[in-house]
Protein backbone atom coordinates (compact mmCIF):
# COMPACT_ATOMS: atom_id res chain seq x y z
CA UNK A 1 0.00 0.00 0.00
CA UNK A 2 1.41 3.20 -1.04
CA UNK A 3 1.99 5.81 1.76
CA UNK A 4 -0.72 8.51 2.54
CA UNK A 5 -3.03 6.43 0.59
CA UNK A 6 -6.52 5.39 1.50
CA UNK A 7 -7.14 1.97 1.86
CA UNK A 8 -10.75 2.00 0.14
CA UNK A 9 -9.53 3.98 -2.41
CA UNK A 10 -9.53 0.68 -4.81
CA UNK A 11 -12.84 -0.19 -3.28
CA UNK A 12 -14.24 3.48 -4.91
CA UNK A 13 -12.67 3.36 -7.85
CA UNK A 14 -14.84 -0.01 -8.67
CA UNK A 15 -18.33 1.40 -7.92
CA UNK A 16 -17.35 4.33 -9.64
CA UNK A 17 -16.20 2.47 -12.62
CA UNK A 18 -19.66 0.75 -12.12
CA UNK A 19 -21.62 4.00 -11.94
CA UNK A 20 -19.94 5.43 -15.20
CA UNK A 21 -20.71 1.84 -16.89
CA UNK A 22 -24.11 2.03 -16.33
CA UNK A 23 -24.33 5.75 -16.70
CA UNK A 24 -23.32 5.24 -20.15
CA UNK A 25 -25.21 1.88 -20.89
CA UNK A 26 -28.17 4.51 -20.04
CA UNK A 27 -27.15 7.15 -22.49
CA UNK A 28 -26.65 4.45 -25.70
CA UNK A 29 -30.30 3.65 -24.93
CA UNK A 30 -31.06 6.95 -26.20
CA UNK A 31 -28.85 6.99 -28.94
CA UNK A 32 -30.11 3.24 -29.92
CA UNK A 33 -33.43 4.85 -30.26
CA UNK A 34 -32.52 6.45 -33.49
CA UNK A 35 -31.51 3.07 -34.60
CA UNK A 36 -34.79 1.39 -34.02
CA UNK A 37 -37.21 3.85 -34.76
CA UNK A 38 -37.29 3.11 -38.32
CA UNK A 39 -37.97 -0.53 -37.44
CA UNK A 40 -40.52 0.24 -34.94
CA UNK A 41 -42.56 2.34 -37.60
CA UNK A 42 -42.13 -0.53 -40.39
CA UNK A 43 -43.23 -3.24 -38.03
CA UNK A 44 -46.17 -1.92 -36.52
CA UNK A 45 -47.43 0.93 -39.21
CA UNK A 46 -46.67 3.50 -36.83
CA UNK A 47 -46.00 7.33 -38.11
CA UNK A 48 -42.97 9.02 -37.00
CA UNK A 49 -45.06 11.36 -34.38
CA UNK A 50 -45.77 7.59 -32.83
CA UNK A 51 -42.53 6.41 -32.23
CA UNK A 52 -41.57 9.92 -31.06
CA UNK A 53 -44.49 9.51 -28.58
CA UNK A 54 -43.14 6.23 -27.47
CA UNK A 55 -39.85 7.91 -26.62
CA UNK A 56 -41.16 10.59 -25.29
CA UNK A 57 -43.02 7.92 -22.51
CA UNK A 58 -39.75 5.96 -22.58
CA UNK A 59 -38.16 8.55 -21.14
CA UNK A 60 -40.74 10.84 -19.08
CA UNK A 61 -42.48 8.21 -17.31
CA UNK A 62 -39.68 6.23 -15.10
CA UNK A 63 -38.02 10.36 -14.43
CA UNK A 64 -41.70 11.17 -13.35
CA UNK A 65 -42.37 8.03 -10.89
CA UNK A 66 -38.47 8.74 -9.41
CA UNK A 67 -39.66 12.84 -8.91
CA UNK A 68 -42.88 11.54 -7.40
CA UNK A 69 -41.47 9.03 -5.28
CA UNK A 70 -39.20 11.47 -3.59
CA UNK A 71 -42.33 13.94 -3.22
CA UNK A 72 -44.04 11.05 -1.41
CA UNK A 73 -41.38 10.02 0.53
CA UNK A 74 -40.70 14.18 2.08
CA UNK A 75 -44.73 14.22 1.84
CA UNK A 76 -44.49 11.30 4.45
CA UNK A 77 -42.00 13.29 6.37
CA UNK A 78 -43.05 16.57 6.88
CA UNK A 79 -46.75 15.97 6.23
CA UNK A 80 -47.14 12.61 7.82
CA UNK A 81 -45.87 14.36 10.68
CA UNK A 82 -47.73 17.42 10.62
CA UNK A 83 -51.04 15.78 9.84
CA UNK A 84 -50.79 13.58 13.16
CA UNK A 85 -50.29 16.16 15.39
CA UNK A 86 -53.55 16.81 16.26
CA UNK A 87 -55.43 13.75 16.29
CA UNK A 88 -52.14 12.89 18.51
CA UNK A 89 -52.90 15.62 20.63
CA UNK A 90 -56.21 15.21 21.29
CA UNK A 91 -55.70 11.32 21.25
CA UNK A 92 -53.27 11.36 24.38
CA UNK A 93 -54.68 15.00 25.62
CA UNK A 94 -58.41 15.08 25.23
CA UNK A 95 -60.57 18.23 24.28
CA UNK A 96 -61.04 20.51 26.94
CA UNK A 97 -58.10 21.93 26.61
CA UNK A 98 -57.02 20.92 22.61
CA UNK A 99 -56.21 24.57 21.30
CA UNK A 100 -53.78 25.23 23.66
CA UNK A 101 -52.31 21.88 23.72
CA UNK A 102 -52.14 21.52 20.13
CA UNK A 103 -50.12 25.00 20.60
CA UNK A 104 -47.53 23.52 22.74
CA UNK A 105 -46.98 20.43 20.15
CA UNK A 106 -46.80 22.84 17.39
CA UNK A 107 -44.10 24.33 18.81
CA UNK A 108 -41.91 21.48 18.34
CA UNK A 109 -41.61 22.50 15.13
CA UNK A 110 -40.60 26.02 15.36
CA UNK A 111 -37.89 24.73 17.84
CA UNK A 112 -37.01 22.26 15.28
CA UNK A 113 -36.61 24.86 12.44
CA UNK A 114 -34.44 26.78 14.59
CA UNK A 115 -32.55 24.52 16.04
CA UNK A 116 -31.73 21.60 13.29
CA UNK A 117 -30.04 23.99 10.82
CA UNK A 118 -27.73 25.74 13.64
CA UNK A 119 -26.79 22.04 14.75
CA UNK A 120 -26.16 20.95 11.31
CA UNK A 121 -24.26 23.81 10.66
CA UNK A 122 -21.87 23.84 13.68
CA UNK A 123 -21.49 19.81 13.51
CA UNK A 124 -20.68 20.63 10.14
CA UNK A 125 -18.46 23.42 10.31
CA UNK A 126 -16.04 21.32 13.49
CA UNK A 127 -15.70 18.79 10.29
CA UNK A 128 -14.18 20.71 7.78
CA UNK A 129 -17.33 21.43 6.54
CA UNK A 130 -18.50 17.38 6.24
CA UNK A 131 -22.05 17.15 7.22
CA UNK A 132 -21.88 13.36 7.20
CA UNK A 133 -21.91 13.44 11.43
CA UNK A 134 -24.81 15.75 11.08
CA UNK A 135 -26.76 13.27 9.66
CA UNK A 136 -25.68 10.70 11.72
CA UNK A 137 -26.62 12.74 14.65
CA UNK A 138 -30.14 13.56 13.37
CA UNK A 139 -30.32 9.55 12.29
CA UNK A 140 -29.73 8.99 15.92
CA UNK A 141 -32.31 11.38 16.89
CA UNK A 142 -34.96 9.94 15.12
CA UNK A 143 -34.66 6.39 16.01
CA UNK A 144 -34.64 7.75 19.60
CA UNK A 145 -38.09 9.36 19.15
CA UNK A 146 -39.34 6.46 17.28
CA UNK A 147 -38.34 4.20 20.53
CA UNK A 148 -40.25 6.82 22.73
CA UNK A 149 -42.83 6.78 20.41
CA UNK A 150 -42.16 2.69 20.76
CA UNK A 151 -42.51 2.72 24.46
CA UNK A 152 -45.62 5.34 24.84
CA UNK A 153 -47.55 2.72 22.78
CA UNK A 154 -46.78 0.02 24.80
CA UNK A 155 -47.79 2.16 28.26
CA UNK A 156 -50.77 3.37 26.32
CA UNK A 157 -51.91 -0.11 25.51
CA UNK A 158 -51.43 -1.47 29.09
CA UNK A 159 -53.58 1.57 30.44
CA UNK A 160 -57.29 0.77 30.55
CA UNK A 161 -59.60 3.38 28.79
CA UNK A 162 -61.38 5.61 30.83
CA UNK A 163 -65.33 4.59 31.52
CA UNK A 164 -68.07 7.11 30.39
CA UNK A 165 -68.13 8.50 34.21
CA UNK A 166 -64.43 9.01 34.68
CA UNK A 167 -64.67 11.18 31.48
CA UNK A 168 -67.28 13.23 32.56
CA UNK A 169 -66.07 13.90 35.45
CA UNK A 170 -62.61 15.11 33.80
CA UNK A 171 -64.99 17.31 31.64
CA UNK A 172 -64.37 15.64 28.29
CA UNK A 173 -67.30 13.76 27.99
CA UNK A 174 -68.46 15.06 24.67
CA UNK A 175 -68.85 14.49 20.44
CA UNK A 176 -64.83 14.40 20.32
CA UNK A 177 -63.67 11.99 23.14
Amino acid sequence: MTAGRDPDYGVQRWVTLAACTLAALCCGFFYAWSVLDKPMMAAHGWTSSQVSLAFTLVVAVPAMCTLLAGIFIVGICYGGFLALIGPVTLDVFGPKHFSVNFGIMFLTVAVASYAGPRLAAAVAQANGGDFGRAFLIAAVMTVVGLALMAVYVAVSRRRPAPSAGERSAAGTDDALS
